[in-house]
């Protein structure tokens, strides 16, 4: 993902695929204005679960180049047809297969609670787990619709 715009460093608008133009804005935590005041556009953000326990926000953007976290909110997103969405939802082996994706993804046990709550068609995307059992599973695969992500590996 790459900042494309930051408005007063509350808001960040941020591409998540060029090739498509899908922005996302984001709500930066008020703790976190004067760090997100260093980064500027075309700066590349991962996005991670927030593990701070009272904070308001669930999510943390990491930039790279700046090499620092903010606390952030999704706060819109686009709802276009070429998203990935959510096509299977598999308890039997707590799996959750993607549109355009032939290999399903496999959700750490303690998550799938949560992903018994998606729905087909919720659209999804990325991030990347600095949490519990992130050598396992290293991503996390983050539900739009619901505001809400699991832990996930890809299955072999």
């Amino acid at each position: 993902m790459q900042i494309i715009h930051s408005e007063a460093n509350k808001y960040i608008k941020v591409l998540f695929m060029p090739t498509f133009d899908y922005n996302f804005g984001w709500i930066v935590s008020f703790f976190d204005h004067s760090t997100a005041i260093n980064w500027v556009s075309g700066d590349l953000i991962l996005i991670t679960q927030n593990p701070e326990w009272f904070s308001l926000h669930q999510f943390q953007l990491y930039n790279i180049k700046a090499e620092s976290y903010v606390s952030a909110s999704l706060a819109e997103y686009p709802k276009l047809e070429m998203a990935i969405r959510v096509m299977i939802i598999d308890p039997a082996y707590e799996e959750i297969w993607l549109t355009n994706d032939a290999i399903p993804w496999k959700v750490y046990h303690y998550d799938f609670n949560t992903a018994e709550s998606w729905e087909t068609d919720d659209i999804v995307i990325f991030g990347v787990n600095r949490g519990v059992d992130q050598k396992e599973y290293p991503y996390l695969l983050i539900n739009l619709d619901t505001e809400t992500f699991v832990r996930v590996m890809r299955k072999a």
